[in-house]
């Protein structure tokens, strides 16, 4: 049995996703002990994660109480056995990338920043992106915090990974469905391609230079 930390930052009006999501890791994670840090209505998705986690330290004192430390969305949706293939995939020295579902169950994506995301033929695939982190406590305190932003984290923390040594590879038991909410937070930005232009600009600035952007 594992001790696992669960960081998922939401907005107001997402109380429905929110609780699919939840319900979603209850069912999937029934045999192991699983603590939820839920900040709500951040500035972005990375200031969630970092307040989230900096409240599990308050609670808990450390992070190693946990074993792992999970950083998802509120309109996902685990599938039965992501979490065996993320621990077996972490055990073996690597980072795991999942296989992403739409709602129909049609392939979102397996594995990220490739022209090759959408085949699934081939599981320990090796590639860029996980855009759902799944990592030791070990590894947050060697990777993290976060970067502030609310696009590129996921770019952001597999970069981190390959630092350290972990390649990133898909696999297909490491599955989850996007149900993409419509209930969109008020950017501070502008629309959503305001914003996209915005965070990439202070992530490329950030691997340019190794220094946290100004958000």
């Amino acid at each position: 049995m594992s001790r696992i930390l669960i960081v998922c930052p939401t907005i107001t009006g997402r109380e429905d996703d929110l609780e699919r999501c939840k319900e979603s890791y209850k069912r999937t994670l029934s045999e192991h002990t699983i603590r939820f840090t839920i900040p709500v209505d951040q500035p972005s998705w990375g200031h969630g994660v970092n307040e989230g986690v900096e409240s599990a330290i308050q609670v808990y004192g450390e992070l190693e109480e946990f074993d792992y430390i999970h950083l998802t969305a509120d309109d996902l949706e685990a599938h039965d056995g992501w979490f065996d293939a993320a621990e077996e995939t972490l055990q073996k020295g690597m980072y795991p990338a999942p296989l992403l579902l739409n709602p129909d169950q049609s392939v979102a994506g397996f594995g990220h920043g490739d022209a090759n995301m959408f085949d699934t033929s081939v599981d320990w695939k090796p590639t860029l992106t996980s855009v759902i982190p799944t990592m030791t406590s070990l590894m947050w305190s060697m990777m993290g915090p976060m970067i502030p932003l609310q696009y590129f984290t996921d770019d952001f923390f597999s970069h981190r990974a390959r630092q350290f040594g972990f390649n990133t590879v898909a696999r297909k038991a490491y599955c989850f469905t996007h149900h993409e909410s419509q209930v969109l937070a008020d950017g501070h930005h502008g629309s959503r391609d305001a914003r996209l232009k915005h965070d990439h600009i202070l992530y490329r600035q950030y691997l340019s230079t190794g220094k946290w952007p100004n958000n």
